[in-house]
């Protein structure tokens, strides 16, 4: 499948261990970086629970705090984990060859997804060295430009579920890309204006891209 070299993932999980807590819920979603694109051949499932892993108590009332709604779906739904991951593994193979796996953040669903693809005899299809932190990355692109706040970008549909959370964070990324593209467009790299294009447009490049941060 080219052009699409990037992989979010998001997983919901029975707790923050990934050696014995469970994945409940799993998505991907391929997308392109460079050309801010996304490919809605997305991948989306929910898990049944394995017997060798359970639920942390704090995460299972934090779920019936939060939406319980949710919660009963998912576990109404959910599949083998090995049904799921054999059809991870197919979807994957579909895209392109040394794909990039981001997650946010990348010490939490990555740890999830490797750990049950060697439980259910599946190769891992993203080598950790093809792996990208979004936090880190858009920490990256916006360290020396006017604060970036990622609150400020608008989420769509139900937080907490894996699918929305997956779209969401790719538009964290595209946003806060566009925020450091604005910025460096009329900075140097030190920082200083290559020219005065607030006295030129009546506004900030970052209020003309639309990613500057709300007021207070």
């Amino acid at each position: 499948m080219p052009g699409f070299y990037d992989v979010m993932v998001d997983v919901e999980t029975t707790g923050l261990a990934p050696d014995h807590s469970a994945i409940l819920q799993l998505t991907a979603v391929r997308f392109n970086f460079r050309e801010q694109t996304v490919d809605h051949d997305w991948f989306h499932v929910n898990l049944e629970i394995p017997s060798n892993r359970f639920w942390e108590e704090s995460t299972r009332a934090w779920w019936i705090e939060t939406n319980p709604e949710l919660l009963g779906g998912i576990l109404a739904t959910g599949i083998p984990p090995e049904e799921a991951m054999h059809q991870f593994s197919q979807w994957a193979a579909q895209g392109p060859d040394n794909a990039h796996f981001w997650s946010k953040p990348l010490s939490f669903d990555y740890p999830f997804v490797q750990g049950y693809c060697r439980q259910f005899g599946f190769k891992m299809p993203y080598p950790f060295y093809l792996a990208r932190d979004l936090r880190s990355v858009v920490a990256g692109l916006t360290h020396d430009t006017p604060a970036f706040d990622d609150r400020s970008v608008a989420f769509e549909g139900v937080k907490h579920n894996s699918l929305f959370d997956c779209l969401h964070q790719i538009k964290i990324l595209f946003a806060a890309t566009a925020h450091a593209r604005a910025y460096l467009s009329v900075h140097d790299l030190s920082g200083q204006p290559l020219f005065n294009v607030e006295e030129e447009s009546g506004c900030s490049p970052l209020e003309m891209s639309g990613t500057a941060s709300p007021s207070p």
